[in-house]
């Protein structure tokens, strides 16, 4: 309840968190389709219209943009953009929103504030409304969530928005942490406003919502966001919840990334990108990534989604014919005239470069409309072999020495056959040892290299780790941790795959032993100086993950250079998930073939 000069009006509150809506009496509804629905409506003439499209799943619809209009202006609010009539606000300080309405924004949300009936917050994943005086409210489905049909708005619905889509379950969600995450608001510190704001609805929809979707791009924690947003209206700062309940500090990552239509802002590794919507994405089939070639008379033409190749936005539109030839061969052959040419995808930063390596996806299509060899090279990378393990005979010690590749920083999620990993998405490397006295011995990884065949003296390759043992201070991807200070150390780097060359990427690294003294330190010197390794340098040139080897007995001081007389090696490459088909057309007349691919 809400007082000002003896004059009390009742405050109501209702959020819409991923797909799930709580309204002002903390009944709970899921948004069915993708669709528009009024939210809130007041008899002082402000309505405020939330707009819900699918992301990764295409059966769970969440809040993608809010449509707010009052006295004859439209804002709308949404990731990364505001606009106002139309026009994108670039500074809201002198934006000339309609009297008695304020926008704000920080990193992580914004803020629309009508007079003192209404404050409205919205962060990408949630919106809360808090309504300062709910007689004012004259519909809407926070209003009465079981009127949702009613609420729906057709001036802002797209053509076949109500169209149902169905999925099969995630089979990866784990129900039990999932409901886990969302009974963390019972506890401290959301318990210190359980007495004001009753959180039973939205444990309710966050254990719906989650049990379906999962914790994909921080959604496990868009339900705390907006309990603490609502406890923080009440007066009530929840402290350090975000360390309870496992959120990222830097809430709101997609806040300020704008996406086209068909895409919307999801997470590879922690990074925003703008990725294809789940039922744009399942339009194009194995590594299809447009539509069919579309041909008439003598000239041709292919769209291409290009989210499904590299997370960047767009539909790129390719034409070609008689007159206007972009490169296109046209020739007559059997009776047939065939016009054919091809569409390649690189960065600008890759030509002016002329790089070496890319992080960015590269693929080609070959199209035509008689006669197509249409080829694609996907965004995904594979693990070509598991564990491998090879033994080394060398003195007498026995060892085991292991090289692991994570999928995250803290080395928990192995890198196993059938993960993909994405162009430019962190992989971390473990170098680790078994069976030697890290009192003595400390193993430093004096080099590692890439190369696009398995030699690992090919010609072409891109330094990661640079003799003595630092990162390639070209690459600002590359860190290197514990390196000669024991019997384990591990570096990471963005994957990437050769400029022009085949899909695979050989991962090699040389391992040297180093006994402990005090004397002369095993860790490599980052001045540039080559490193002196005091008693023994048992190189391996490594792409792989286990192998076993016997270390001669460690000298003592004075020290002596040895060189392993049997190296290692062992193989550990990525390749590229990628197919190409071959599609021949006798037909008679201009026929296209079956889209890129």
């Amino acid at each position: 309840m809400v007082c000002d000069k003896g004059e009390c009006a009742v405050e109501s509150l209702c959020s819409v968190i991923g797909s799930q809506l709580i309204d002002f009496k903390s009944a709970t509804a899921s948004i069915p389709d993708r669709c528009a629905y009024t939210l809130l409506e007041e008899t002082q003439g402000i309505k405020v219209v939330g707009v819900f499209k699918e992301r990764r799943r295409k059966d769970t619809n969440l809040v993608d943009h809010l449509v707010i209009t009052y006295d004859s202006n439209i804002i709308l609010l949404a990731r990364g953009t505001v606009k106002l009539d139309g026009t994108v606000v670039d500074d809201l300080s002198t934006a000339a929103f309609p009297k008695q309405i304020t926008v704000t924004k920080t990193a992580t949300e914004m803020t629309l504030t009508y007079s003192t009936v209404l404050v409205l917050v919205f962060d990408g994943d949630s919106v809360v409304l808090n309504v300062k005086d709910s007689s004012v409210v004259s519909g809407g489905a926070c209003s009465d969530s079981t009127k949702l049909a009613a609420a729906k708005d057709g001036s802002l619905s797209s053509q076949g928005c109500d169209t149902a889509e169905t999925e099969a379950a995630d089979a990866t969600i784990d129900a039990a942490a999932m409901n886990a995450q969302c009974d963390l608001l019972t506890g401290s510190p959301f318990s210190d406003c359980n007495a004001l704001i009753d959180p039973t609805g939205i444990i309710k929809a966050c254990k719906e919502f989650l049990g379906n979707y999962g914790s994909k791009d921080t959604t496990d924690c868009a339900f705390h966001q907006a309990y603490a947003t609502i406890c923080g209206m009440a007066k009530v700062t929840l402290t350090d919840w975000r360390t309870t309940a496992q959120c990222v500090s830097s809430a709101g990552q997609c806040l300020e990334t704008a996406c086209v239509s068909h895409e919307f802002c999801g997470l590879v590794g922690s990074e925003p990108k703008c990725l294809c919507r789940a039922i744009m994405k399942s339009a194009f089939t194995g590594n299809s990534v447009g539509g069919p070639t579309v041909c008439s008379g003598s000239s041709a033409s292919l769209n291409l989604a290009i989210c499904t190749v590299d997370p960047v936005h767009g539909i790129l539109n390719f034409a070609f014919d008689s007159t206007n030839e972009c490169g296109t061969e046209v020739k007559t052959e059997n009776s047939q005239m065939i016009f054919s040419n091809q569409v390649q995808l690189t960065t600008a930063d890759d030509i002016q470069q002329g790089a070496v390596i890319t992080r960015h996806d590269q693929f080609q299509v070959d199209f035509s409309c008689y006669y197509s060899l249409p080829e694609v090279k996907n965004v995904a990378l594979k693990i070509k072999s598991g564990s491998v393990v090879d033994t080394v005979t060398s003195g007498e010690w026995t060892y085991t020495l292991t090289m692991t590749a994570y999928e995250n920083e803290d080395r928990s999620t192995e890198i196993a056959q059938n993960t993909e990993i994405l162009l430019d998405q962190p992989v971390w490397v473990e170098l680790k040892t078994d069976g030697l006295d890290e009192n003595l011995v400390s193993i430093v990884t004096t080099s590692c290299w890439a190369t696009s065949e398995k030699d690992k003296d090919a010609t072409l390759k891109y330094d990661l780790i640079i003799t003595p043992g630092c990162p390639n201070g070209q690459d600002s991807s590359v860190k290197v941790d514990g390196n000669g200070l024991g019997t384990s150390m591990f570096f990471s780097f963005n994957m990437f795959q050769f400029t022009g060359k085949s899909s695979d990427v050989y991962l090699h690294c040389e391992v040297s032993l180093c006994a402990k003294s005090d004397k002369s330190p095993c860790a490599p010197a980052v001045s540039g100086r080559h490193t002196e390794l005091t008693v023994f340098d048992l190189i391996f040139c490594v792409a792989g993950l286990h192998w076993t080897g016997k270390a001669p007995q460690v000298p003592e001081v004075p020290q002596v250079l040895l060189k392993d007389p049997n190296p290692g090696l062992i193989s550990m490459s990525w390749t590229k998930v990628a197919t190409t088909r071959e599609t021949n057309r006798a037909d008679q007349g201009p026929q296209p073939d079956q889209g890129p691919s």
